[in-house]
């Protein structure tokens, strides 16, 4: 009862945002935001720094305190669902970053759903349709192709994996390529 009555004074209290967040604008939020990501990997980088340029776009000058859901979801509706899923994942954390900062007491984007796309039909080749396409690939690309479909490793990994580090019996991962030449350290 006691749980119920404070949660009850929480939603009722008005909701008041840091005196910062008044004057601090979307876009010089996003910009501190980012800075905080120290040691991302190249990748990832980019792709935050994609997410950060098309929420400006839309809400850049919105001062932080201001912003709504009915904000966020115009961004969203400005793309397609997978960049939309994309700027909704990476704006969640951001503004999670916000509350933590106590700039808001509420995050935007908590109560917004991911955007539902058609479901995509991947289809799984037979092994007569393996051989024909590998018998098709000139001996240049056949071994990364060959690795490709029996592995099930990443483009970055296939690209970063040193003959060192194959065997008749296994293939160990630990390095990966990205664009640029950049080798690091894979996902999992």
């Amino acid at each position: 009862a006691e749980a119920i009555r404070k949660r009850t004074q929480m939603e009722h209290a008005p909701a008041r945002a840091h005196p910062d967040a008044e004057r601090l604008t979307v876009e010089a939020f996003l910009a501190r935001w980012l800075e905080s990501k120290r040691n991302l990997k190249p990748n990832t980088e980019r792709e935050y720094a994609r997410i950060v340029k098309h929420t400006v776009a839309v809400i850049g000058g919105v001062p932080l305190a201001k912003v709504t859901p009915l904000h966020v979801q115009r961004v969203l509706d400005a793309h397609s669902p997978a960049t939309a899923n994309a700027i909704r994942r990476y704006l969640k954390g951001a503004f999670r970053q916000a509350e933590r900062w106590e700039l808001i007491q509420l995050n935007p984007v908590r109560n917004i759903e991911p955007v539902k796309r058609p479901p995509i039909k991947r289809g799984v080749w037979q092994p007569t349709e393996i051989q024909a396409f590998l018998n098709a690939a000139t001996p240049r690309y056949k071994g990364i192709f060959t690795a490709a479909i029996f592995t099930g490793l990443r483009r970055g990994e296939l690209m970063g994996l040193p003959w060192e580090n194959v065997t008749e019996a296994s293939v160990t991962v630990d390095r990966t390529w990205t664009r640029g030449g950049v080798v690091g350290t894979p996902k999992t």
